[in-house]
This record gives C-alpha cells, sequence and structure tokens, in this order.
C-alpha cells in the first residue's frame, strides 16, 4: 500500500487520509482540491492483492474513501462537494452553488454513459469491444455532452464553467477531458474551447506544480518499476507485475 503525504502551509488541520487504487479516475478530483487548497493529506494507494481484505472496512465496500480524523466518508461526489464547501470551490453565491451542482450531476452522467468505451478501450473490460464502441459510445455519447458543456462556456464568458472563477467541477471535468484527450484526441477536435479550458486548469498557480508532477510520475512509472524490482524477486517479475506495467505503459494517464 503505497502511501504519499503532501505537505501544507503550517497550523492545526484535519488530518485527512485518501483511499484509492493506484490510479487516477474517480480519486483524482478529489487529489487536485486538496492540492489546489494546499491541504495536507496521505494518499493511499492499495494495491489489488491489499483491496480484498480493506474492502469489508470501509463504507459500501468501496473506493474513494475520505478519512478525516478517523471519521470516514464515501462516495466520490459527496467527498468532492464536502472538500469544495470547505476550501471555498463551490461557488460564491447561493445561485453558483447550484448550477456547480447541476453541472455536476451532468458530468456524472458523462461518466456513467462513456464508461463502457472507456473501460473497454484502457481494458479494464471487453477489450475486444473497443472499436465498435468508440462508434457507438464515444462517438455520440461525447458530442452531445462536450456540445453541453461549450455551451456552459459560452453562456459564462468568465474562461470558466460557473462565473468567472474556478470551482472544483471546473477542476473535475478538466480531468476527465484530458483523459478523454489523451485516449482518443479526435473526439475533441471540434471542441477547443474544451482544451482550453483544460489548459487554462492545468496552470492555475494553485494546481501547476502538481500538475506537473503528475504527470512526471505517471510516464517514469514503468521506469522505475523496473529499476526496483532487480532487487526483488531474484530479479523477476511476477504475473501481477507484468500486468501493472503493461496497463501503465499503455495507458498512462489513467
Amino acid at each position: 500500500m503505497a502511501i504519499k503525504l503532501f505537505k501544507c502551509i503550517p497550523g492545526k488541520k484535519p488530518h485527512y487520509k485518501l483511499y484509492y487504487f493506484d490510479a487516477r479516475n474517480l480519486a483524482e478530483p478529489i487529489r487536485q482540491i486538496l492540492a489546489y487548497a494546499k491541504v495536507e493529506f496521505e494518499d493511499v494507494r492499495v494495491t489489488p492483492e491489499e483491496w480484498p481484505e480493506l474492502k469489508p472496512k470501509l463504507p459500501y465496500g468501496q473506493m474513494p474513501v475520505l478519512e478525516i480524523d478517523g471519521k470516514q466518508l464515501g462516495e466520490s461526489s459527496a467527498i468532492a462537494r464536502f472538500l469544495a464547501d470547505k476550501y471555498k470551490l463551490s461557488g460564491r453565491n447561493e445561485w453558483e452553488k447550484a448550477k456547480v451542482g447541476e453541472l455536476a450531476e451532468i458530468l456524472k452522467n458523462f461518466r456513467s454513459e462513456l464508461t463502457p468505451w472507456l473501460y473497454s478501450k484502457v481494458g479494464f473490460t471487453d477489450a475486444d469491444k473497443a472499436d465498435e464502441r468508440f462508434e457507438s459510445v464515444a462517438k455520440p455519447v461525447t458530442k452531445k455532452y462536450f456540445d453541453i458543456f461549450s455551451q456552459f462556456l459560452r453562456t459564462h464568458q468568465g474562461g470558466f464553467y460557473i462565473g468567472n472563477k474556478e470551482t472544483y467541477v471546473d477542476l473535475a471535468i478538466a480531468d476527465y477531458i484530458f483523459t478523454i484527450n489523451k485516449n482518443a484526441p479526435e473526439l475533441l477536435a471540434e471542441h477547443q474551447d474544451l482544451l482550453q479550458h483544460v489548459e487554462r486548469v492545468q496552470n492555475l498557480p494553485q494546481l501547476k506544480k502538481y500538475i506537473e508532477d503528475l504527470i512526471v510520475i505517471l510516464w517514469v512509472f514503468v521506469t522505475v518499476f523496473y529499476v526496483l524490482k532487480q532487487g526483488t524477486n531474484d530479479g523477476k517479475l511476477t504475473d501481477a507485475d507484468n500486468e501493472r506495467i503493461l496497463y501503465r505503459e499503455r495507458h498512462p494517464w489513467q
């Protein structure tokens, strides 16, 4: 179980531990909220081998889970809302908060509808159906939701989805579109506005260093893993090791 401790400014703070697999996916917007707010937290990366033992100890037997001074909060959307409210990333007034919540639900629906293709694409399930689902799922679903996101940007004209200041939904949508673009950039050919928004979010002063470090970590993962393995198990890789390496080689952005 890998744990990375993110440092923050001094002072009495809640003790946060975020549990998730060694992947971005549902946990990444949560990590980015914490990084944006300069909040110290333990980033607990659970391996497939550790998961069966940990699962019954977590709410609903699933991750991500945020542990706050020993108390556990489940469901990625609930965690994101909790942290966004606490660190002033959920809108500046009641109307903005309502619209942020609306857009967060739209993103949740988008992820749900696109998952069959994306999971096939990255090899989680039904890899042999990736091409078929690209045509039947990815193209129509992304067109539907990219048009919605573009409309939000045009309506608010402040560079962000709600008003002229970033909220947690900007972080979440930018991260998901970043993933889609790395897996199938052709889907965003007609939506340069969304890619510009991704760049704007990733260059926020509060996030820039975190994003740069994340990209470096993703690309060096395979090389470092090979080097470390030379001193263990007689330098031999197990089947589980090979699966992790193959996945990271093909999909470093997941």
